[in-house]
């Protein structure tokens, strides 16, 4: 039986992957909206190359709370076990 602390790690882990996924593709879909948007002055691909750059950050920032989270669930989960 899976206990509680486990379930959570597994919760956890889950969402994290989740919101990687969906992070690679805004981020995938804001690249291929900036090679199809025309003229290199426009204004139009201004802001699709600042919209880029922001979702890379906010990538970034994702993909390093999953690993925070990770690290804290581990954490828990080890604690606990050392409770028992």
């Amino acid at each position: 039986m899976v206990d509680l602390d486990e379930w959570i790690f597994l919760i956890i882990a889950l969402l994290c992957r989740i919101s990687e996924l969906l992070a690679a593709t805004v981020h995938r879909s804001v690249r291929e909206k900036s090679l199809r948007s025309g003229g290199s002055h426009s204004l139009k691909r201004f802001w699709i190359e600042i919209m880029v750059n922001l979702d890379e950050w906010i990538f970034l920032i994702i993909a390093l709370l999953c690993r925070i989270s990770d690290l804290l669930a581990a954490i828990v989960h080890r604690s606990v076990e050392r409770n028992r």
